[in-house]
């Protein structure tokens, strides 16, 4: 089986030295085991967080993450040919052909010692062949006469002389992509010290894309986000506080107009009333109160233009126009004798007209209730005739924008006599 050990690196090599013994002396030299003793940097310094993946006839057998000394170690078994493939987000991924094949079993003796391998990652970069690190930049075998593993030059040569190459132009190209990167970072500054928030953040972003992971720029990118961050909820604040102000003022309105059409109600200007009702229900949309206010009044306003049948079935209704007055009707009953006005005292002359009056309106309207509706600018009457058992008495109900009075034949009475005598 394939083991992952992981050590520091100070107790490294004792360690390694004492598995290869004693796994060596257990199994009579039966099997053997060689350490990897690797280490990964990058422009020189040592890399931590870099993946580490061991792998046979590509499949993946293990994987471990440098530390942060950029060390890592693997144990290999005898008779497999390894790839040790390393690699970094934003780096050039490079790998190594390790092969423990072909190794005598009277040559292993004790075991073999650790063999170090250190990895050098670098950026990507635009305009870079690196297509033939695909492959790997070294292979390492076994050598009967030297009784241990080392390169292959054959092979390993080449590749690095290659890879020198490369590092050169590797070097020209980071100069050229670091120009590029301070006039980039003059032009976001610029930007942002105007207080052009979006087009700096997306002229820093353009660095982060030439120079990947850049501190300066990336931290420049955040700052920004929480600037526009900011103005966008003060702006939704902004226009919450005028909605809420608008609000405010739509709800004070309404109530002025609310009042105001409560006192038209109690005060019978039904039609004044339903106007205002009207007005209040366009500020509130859905109103319940004033929808129910509109059609109690249309109901007492269609109530008060039925006929004389709502209450016996008999008289018939009248809407007088203003000017005309009741049409005289003759009587078909015994004519009605016409009363002598005495001039003696003026309070005789009354009573006398208003008695006259009534006998007139008995004889015109017969049994039963008639009202007449009659309206005439802001004044409202409505005048009810009943008649019972022949005797007429007239009612009337006036209604003006500032109060209603009632009236009996003339003379004053209340809301609740005319309500309770003319049903």
């Amino acid at each position: 089986m394939l083991g992952i050990v992981k050590y520091s690196s100070s107790l490294l090599l004792v360690l390694l030295a004492l598995i290869l013994s004693n796994h060596c002396f257990a199994s009579n030299q039966s099997k053997w085991e060689i350490g990897v003793d690797g280490k990964v940097t990058k422009n020189g310094l040592p890399l931590g967080g870099a993946l580490v993946s061991l792998k046979i006839n590509s499949k993946v057998e293990a994987k471990i993450k440098t530390t942060g000394n950029g060390k890592f170690v693997f144990l290999l078994q005898p008779d497999n040919t390894y790839i040790i493939e390393i690699s970094m987000t934003g780096l050039v991924s490079k790998s190594i052909e390790f092969s423990t094949k072909n190794v005598p079993e009277n040559k292993v003796g004790k075991g073999f010692p650790p063999f170090p391998i250190l990895i050098d990652l670098f950026e990507k970069i635009e305009g870079l062949d690196i297509a033939f690190l695909e492959k790997p930049i070294g292979k390492i075998r076994y050598y009967e006469k030297s009784d241990n593993f080392d390169y292959d030059e054959s092979y390993t040569k080449p590749i690095q002389a290659r890879l020198k190459r490369l590092m050169k132009s590797y070097v020209i190209k980071m100069k050229e992509r670091d120009e590029r990167y301070k006039e980039v970072i003059l032009r976001a500054d610029a930007s942002f010290d105007r207080g052009t928030y979006s087009a700096s953040r997306s002229i820093y972003k353009s660095a982060l894309a030439i120079r990947r992971n850049d501190k300066y720029a990336g931290d420049k990118v955040k700052e920004i986000e929480a600037i526009l961050a900011e103005k966008k909820q003060e702006k939704i604040d902004s226009r919450a506080r005028v909605q809420e102000t608008k609000k405010k003022a739509r709800l004070e309105k309404y109530n002025s107009i609310i009042d105001r059409a409560n006192n038209e109600f109690n005060g019978e200007d039904y039609s004044r009333a339903r106007l205002s009702y009207m007005e209040a229900a366009k500020l509130k949309v859905g109103d319940e109160y004033a929808k129910g206010r509109i059609e109690e009044i249309n109901n007492i306003l269609d109530a008060s233009k039925v006929t004389s049948s709502s209450y016996t079935g008999q008289a018939a209704f009248k809407e007088e126009k203003p000017a005309p007055k009741p049409r005289k009707v003759t009587p078909k009953k015994k004519p009605v004798k016409k009363v002598k006005k005495p001039v003696k005292k003026d309070v005789v002359s009354k009573t006398e007209q208003l008695k006259s009056h009534l006998q007139q309106l008995a004889l015109e309207y017969g049994e039963g209730i008639t009202e007449i509706i009659k309206v005439d600018g802001n004044k409202t009457t409505i005048t009810r005739i009943v008649v019972r058992s022949g005797n007429a008495t007239e009612y009337k109900k006036i209604m003006y924008g500032f109060g209603t009075y009632y009236k009996k034949n003339g003379m004053d009475i209340t809301r609740t006599m005319f309500d309770s005598e003319t049903k």
